[in-house]
């Protein structure tokens, strides 16, 4: 497919340089204009694929140099004469004076005046260091190429008739201009190399594969191109030797249209005879991650291209919650809504789960979701096998799933769970402290504020002027309360409602009469805002930990009610907080140690704080614990603290800080500290650790720590 990039002028040709003779000979002269000069050259005719062509104003020349006469010869010309057999596209940047030629296989960079040319990245000089050249006829400008290398480059052969004075270039009779119905000619097979005997292009799905069928094993070297983007793949020591050759264009390539947003099309020919060489060449939508793997069974290279997916997160977008999904190719998806319990199941159809992908358990506790459990789901055996990668989303008890939106921007799945994104109202963060609000209207308007009162704004605005919805939002987060939007009895207007958190104040940043309403809000008194804690109530699921020989109870079950009571004194203080489970898990399932550290270092956590309970063969052992890593001193600190504040909190027996060479200690890169809050192989301590009023005494003992690390650590 050819490209015409510019009406101005471009046309370059790579063609050779004759040396002739002026003497005697009577030719036609033009005069052109050469960096705004006149000079006369003399017109040389010239043949393209054995027809005489004119070109409709700067004709081919004979430019003296040296004192020898060299033939140039404009470039479009003779690339709108080949057409599709050449199958070349040209690019002209009049910004920097130099034109692009882009083949199958090669990009080709000429500069005006320079008589070096850049091939596949590779600087080459023109044949008898003669330049390329822009000459013109009154306002049209073309770029003229010396012969040869055209010839050289692009695989023409050319040829001169002394006696005419005429310069032939012709595509060579060994890779086209056959009968398509004439047998190929039997070449015996040389030792050493591979055929290549069959290509095909797989795009059931939005993920192609392609398959070349060869005799046997091949190495590859590989090369990326821009402007299309175009991954090249050499096949080295190989034959291209498929069956039907009448697919094959008059040039020797074969062209398979793809049509696919990944790849748009395919070309694959005999680049090269000495050494034997067959290159592929697919012409990219978009650019994306690719592997070539060797199917020894069926005797086929796989170019496969990998639909990654690279990161899963929670986001609350325009006072919304979103789940937003990041990967390669997220067009081909499927939603199920399920019930008992409510959750919404996405499919990627092709996805592969990155390898920097390591926690596959996130746990939300939002308003819309509680967890998000990912899976690699129907992976075969061998890279014929379909893959898929599934998403689960556990929603909080009375969501509507009816309101659950999807939509797919710049290579992100972003899934609304609380309906679609507000369209009039801009809510965004815009610190640790601050927000703004923004209302959009369609123009200029009045927006009426009726009250200001404490925490209090109402407002009303016209209905013809903004796109509003009635709703009732409870944003619930550090700066709002709420939002309600409804209408008046005459349906003329919208009534708004804001209610902000007791500590914020705002600020309005418009007049009332205007097109976008702002109000800049601000909670001093969130100051810990800034910090995320990662809790981790140790065990779970699969792994009950220590079990009480006193009354049956699981360390997994106590430490969790304790570490859910630490994340909501945490939470209300205004800490950011991420619990590594929720929940006690399902017994199938175990949260392994490395997961509980990979979370913590994603997040770049300010503290890691693992909760567990103690045992020991000997039921006199009783207290407190708290450890951290030797090669820690901010976790000794956390450590010691924790255990002062415990003790006085929950009145227990001091067993001191302690250095431990625990997993989650020695592998976390923050401050961590791992506390053992009592013995349940003692009676006392288990007999506190059943108790609600002891457990939330522990839980406020660690608040108070964490509290007093950071004001100590400023």
């Amino acid at each position: 497919m050819r490209k015409l990039i510019s009406s101005l002028l471009v046309a370059i040709i790579i063609i050779s340089s004759f040396s002739i003779s002026f003497a005697n000979q009577s030719m036609d002269k033009i005069s052109l204009k050469e960096n705004g000069i006149g000079r006369n050259f003399q017109v040389v005719n010239i043949k393209v694929d054995g027809k005489a062509v004119k070109s409709a104003d700067v004709p081919p020349v004979i430019y003296p140099l040296n004192n020898q006469g060299r033939t140039l010869v404009p470039l479009r010309m003779i690339i709108d004469h080949f057409g599709d057999k050449l199958n070349a596209d040209i690019e002209w940047d009049g910004t920097n004076n130099q034109v692009k030629i882009i083949t199958k296989d090669k990009e080709i960079l000429l500069k005006i005046d320079s008589a070096v040319a850049t091939v596949n990245g590779v600087a080459k000089n023109l044949p008898d260091n003669v330049p390329a050249k822009l000459l013109a006829i009154g306002s049209n400008g073309r770029t003229m190429v010396p012969i040869r290398f055209f010839a050289e480059e692009l695989g023409l052969t050319v040829k001169w008739d002394d006696k005419t004075w005429t310069a032939s270039i012709d595509i060579p009779e060994q890779t086209g201009g056959k009968n398509p119905e004439e047998k190929p000619e039997e070449k015996p097979p040389v030792i050493g190399t591979v055929s290549v005997t069959d290509i095909k292009v797989e795009t059931n799905g939005a993920i192609p594969k392609i398959r070349i069928k060869t005799s046997g094993k091949v190495s590859y070297k590989e090369l990326k191109l821009v402007n299309p983007d175009r991954l090249v793949i050499d096949f080295e020591n190989t034959i291209f030797d498929i069956g039907d050759r009448t697919a094959l264009e008059p040039n020797g390539t074969l062209h398979i249209p793809t049509n696919n947003d990944l790849i748009k099309n395919v070309r694959m020919s005999q680049f090269n005879n000495n050494p034997f060489i067959t290159r592929i060449v697919m012409e990219l939508g978009k650019t994306t991650a690719y592997q070539v793997t060797y199917d020894e069974q069926k005797g086929e290279i796989i170019i496969d291209f990998p639909n990654y997916i690279r990161s899963i997160k929670r986001e609350v977008m325009n006072a919304k919650e979103v789940i937003v999904i990041d990967g390669d190719y997220l067009e081909d998806y499927s939603i199920m809504k399920l019930n008992n319990p409510d959750r919404a199941v996405i499919d990627i159809t092709g996805g592969i789960l990155h390898d920097a992908f390591k926690s596959k358990t996130m746990n939300v506790d939002g308003r819309a979701a509680k967890t998000v459990r990912v899976s690699q789901h129907n992976v075969g055996n061998d890279l014929t096998g379909e893959k898929t990668v599934r998403i689960v989303v556990d929603l909080q008890d009375n969501l509507d799933t009816e309101e659950i939106y999807a939509e797919v921007v710049n290579n992100r799945l972003y899934l609304h769970l609380e309906g679609e994104p507000l369209k009039a109202v801009k809510y965004e963060e815009t610190g640790w402290t601050t927000s703004k609000l923004t209302f959009l209207g369609s123009r200029v308007t009045r927006y009426s504020i009726q009250r200001q009162q404490g925490n209090l704004i109402e407002m009303s605005v016209p209905k013809a002027d903004i796109e509003l919805d009635a709703m009732n939002l409870q944003i619930g987060d550090h700066i709002v309360k709420s939002m309600d939007i409804s209408e008046n009895r005459e349906g003329s207007e919208y009534h708004i409602r804001l209610e902000l958190q007791d500590s914020v104040e705002y600020q309005l940043l418009s007049s009332e009469k205007t097109q976008d309403f702002v109000l800049n809000l601000n909670n001093k008194a969130a100051k810990y805002r800034e910090k995320l804690i990662v809790i981790d109530p140790g065990h779970g699921g699969s792994d009950p930990g220590t079990i009480s020989p006193i009354s049956g109870a699981y360390e997994s079950i106590v430490v969790l009610d304790i570490a859910l009571r630490l994340n909501q004194l945490l939470t209300e203080a205004g800490f950011r907080t991420y619990m590594t489970r929720v929940d006690n898990l399902s017994p199938n399932i175990k949260l392994e140690l490395q997961e509980r550290v990979d979370v913590a270092e994603q997040l770049k956590a300010d503290l890691f704080v693992s909760v567990h309970a103690n045992s020991a063969l000997a039921s006199s052992a009783s207290g407190l614990e708290n450890y951290y890593h030797s090669t820690d001193p901010r976790g000794k600190k956390l450590a010691e603290i924790f255990q002062s504040e415990m003790v006085k909190n929950a009145n227990v027996n001091n067993r001191g800080a302690k250095v431990a060479d625990f997993f989650v200690l020695r592998n976390t890169t923050m401050p961590s500290v791992l506390t053992e809050t009592g013995f349940l192989s003692n009676p006392g301590d288990e007999a506190k650790l059943a108790s609600s009023q002891h457990r939330q005494q522990l839980a406020e003992g660690m608040f108070k720590g964490i509290l007093r690390y950071f004001e100590e650590n400023k």
